[in-house]
């Protein structure tokens, strides 16, 4: 059986992308830490379109952590075809005041644990004819913040890292993508100067994810698609 690993999708975006793939016929995995119970009712309502779908623990917060997830993947879970890594987490503090922990939390979790993941499933990924989605941000770029910049730098190195895999696995068929919201449902910190005045739905999002993982545009490979009603314009 092949299945869809979503990484953080007890909640939220993560959620959404899993019942919308569920209703793609993609049989989920529902990676939680703390919200056991939400991730159950996610995993319910994703069997409710006729697909398989279980839920998995794992903490990112440390390598150990890390580490174990994976194991538990090969020794239960070993023909994933699609991987998203969407879980991650944010900090507002300018340079000054984030402290060295702070920038290795920020990167643990935003960057490392998509290369861990990325990493370790890209055989069995490969094999299925499957893809990689990577979730980042809107904006990243090389110019200058002081509102979150260690959240901006893992994102734009993820970004780098989508891109060099993508390269890497070309000759292997294997598309690897990013997708970057500007501000969504539920968002921490809110924006007061998109175009399109309005932030994003998770079904708008959901929708890029399921284009990117037809068939039909697997020629498709190493791009960022921004979600973000036209913030940077």
């Amino acid at each position: 059986m092949h299945w869809t690993l979503i990484t953080g999708a007890s909640n939220n975006l993560g959620a959404h992308l899993a019942l919308t793939l569920a209703k793609q016929k993609h049989n989920i995995l529902v990676h939680y830490n703390t919200s056991h119970e939400n991730a159950e009712t996610v995993a319910i309502n994703c069997r409710a379109f006729g697909v398989e779908a279980k839920t998995v623990y794992g903490n990112f917060s440390h390598r150990d952590g890390v580490k174990a997830f994976i194991q538990k993947l090969n020794n239960e879970f070993p023909h994933i075809k699609v991987l998203i890594n969407n879980v991650g987490s944010y900090l507002k503090k300018s340079v000054l005041e984030t402290s060295i922990e702070e920038w290795e939390m920020i990167f643990q979790e935003n960057l490392f644990v998509s290369i861990a993941l990325a990493q370790a499933l890209a055989p069995s990924i490969t094999e299925q004819k499957g893809n990689i989605l990577n979730i980042g941000a809107c904006g990243l770029s090389l110019k200058a913040n002081t509102f979150n910049t260690a959240y901006a730098a893992a994102k734009t190195a993820l970004l780098i890292f989508t891109k060099s895999l993508a390269k890497e696995l070309a000759p292997l068929q294997t598309p690897i993508n990013m997708i970057s919201p500007g501000q969504i449902e539920q968002s921490i910190v809110k924006i007061s100067n998109i175009p399109m005045e309005r932030e994003a739905t998770f079904e708008e999002i959901a929708n890029v994810a399921i284009f990117l993982l037809q068939d039909s545009n697997r020629y498709i490979t190493g791009q960022n698609i921004e979600v973000a009603g036209g913030l940077l314009l």
